[in-house]
């Protein structure tokens, strides 16, 4: 901590503790250090029947003295609140230990890069209780309280962290702040919350098929370029001063990424294609992985049960933020098109001609969606030829006339990271009828 506090300002706490037997428990507290040129907004407690959503500020040189007493006495101070610290798993002892991650820029904590300290417990949440208080936000349960209370991407009453007690402590004297590719070049832009230390480097590599190829750059401004070499598979790269300090770093493959942007996602400029092409469109998309936006199906036979998951999908997409359905990419991101099954199903009718046979089959693919999801989405369907192959692109727009269901049961999709899911009853679904107005009661 020392070597970082001139940068730091304060450190808030925040706790959200839940009552068992009269005693007030830690469901999960993360410290948050907050650099000077940044601000975390400050919160008064909010105090329920069965729960206490705390917050805490300390001064930097505050920080060693609160560790002291929750390691001695295994308690947490919110003035005159106290929480304990419970281990109902734990070996003995083992609790007492603090494991450590240092977690690349834009993670689920903050968007600086930074060390991640925690003190595991084993601790059963009292789950089934909603946070209900006449003016006080409400909470379903206790873990969508700590989503929101303690700034965490998700957590779960079997989350491996509760009961936990985390450290985050922002590296922001150096940090990648953006990637930019424009045609055979990546441009790694670097930040810093005052003046970038002197004799940084950007030192990794590039994998393609026939092997590695490494850069080691010296950091001389703000911008640095590094050449990218064809068909790149995976990249990676830390940023580190001369002491060997890490300051942030970068890993990517195809399907993944930690740290910020993407390095391997096409550019909108390589080559000769206009940056709305869809050739551009599949490139990103595959460059990205399946996740929000982003969903691959290998080639669906029609008539066959696994057209029910491309309704799902453009269901989720219409009720969230749009995306792109790719037909004829499978799960590893590989391009395997349609053509060859589309071409062998239209010999098994009579056909001979692929091009009639692509249009009849995208012609089936609309047909089955127009008679299950209601209303009707914004849809724009584009045969793209790619590497040799043949996708089917279904770009779906998010919706203006939400909730979208499913005709046949009146069932609802929502999506969230990779997959769609049913919407949550308390405080998804009654959002989705607001939106728009519509009469909830239909689906019931």
């Amino acid at each position: 901590m020392a070597w970082n506090s001139q940068i730091y300002e304060n450190i808030r706490v925040r706790c959200v503790a839940f009552e068992r037997e009269g005693t007030w428990v830690n469901g999960f507290c993360i410290a948050r250090a907050c650099p000077i040129h940044s601000v975390l907004d400050k919160q008064e407690n909010r105090f329920y029947r069965y729960f206490k959503l705390l917050e805490r500020w300390l001064k930097p040189e505050e920080l060693f003295g609160f560790i002291d007493v929750l390691l001695d006495k295994k308690t947490l101070h919110f003035g005159e609140e106290t929480v304990v610290l419970e281990n109902d798993g734990l070996p003995p002892g083992s609790e007492q230990l603090w494991s450590f991650e240092f977690m690349a820029g834009d993670n689920k904590y903050d968007p600086y890069p930074g060390d991640v300290y925690c003190i595991s417990r084993s601790t059963r949440l009292r789950a089934n209780d909603a946070l209900l208080a006449s003016k006080l936000p409400f909470y379903p349960d206790i873990s969508a309280a700590i989503i929101d209370w303690c700034g965490v991407e998700s957590f779960s009453s079997s989350h491996a962290s509760a009961g936990s007690v985390m450290l985050y402590l922002p590296e922001c004297r150096a940090y990648v702040d953006e990637l930019t590719r424009s045609q055979d070049q990546l441009i790694v832009s670097i930040n810093s919350a005052d003046v970038l230390p002197k004799d940084l480097r950007l030192k990794g590599s590039w994998k393609i098929p026939e092997g590695i190829v490494p850069f080691d750059l010296k950091v001389e401004g703000p911008r640095i370029t590094i050449d990218i070499p064809p068909q790149p598979e995976d990249f990676e790269a830390y940023l580190i001063g001369a002491d060997e300090t890490l300051f942030d770093y970068h890993k990517e493959a195809q399907m993944w990424r930690f740290g910020r942007g993407r390095a391997l996602r096409p550019s909108a400029d390589d080559g000769d294609k206009a940056s709305t092409s869809e050739e551009a469109v599949v490139r990103q998309a595959i460059g990205a992985g399946e996740g929000m936006e982003v969903e691959f199906k290998p080639y669906i036979k029609p008539g066959d049960n696994k057209r029910d998951e491309l309704t799902e999908t453009t269901i989720a997409f219409a009720n969230t933020v749009g995306g792109n359905i790719l037909i004829g990419v499978n799960n590893h991101c590989a391009i395997v098109g349609i053509e060859k099954e589309v071409q062998r199903s239209g010999r098994e009718g009579g056909g001979k001609n692929l091009n009639e046979e692509l249009e009849k089959y995208l012609g089936q693919i609309k047909q089955h969606i127009a008679a299950i999801v209601c209303p009707s989405p914004a849809l724009d369907f584009k045969l793209v030829k790619i590497d040799g192959h043949i996708i089917l692109l279904v770009t779906v727009s998010e919706g203006h006339k939400k909730p979208y269901h499913d005709v046949r049961n009146n069932s609802i999709y929502v999506r969230r990271g990779s997959n769609n899911m049913f919407p949550n009853p308390v405080y998804e679904l009654p959002q989705l009828f607001r939106e728009t107005g519509e009469d909830e009661s239909i689906f019931q």
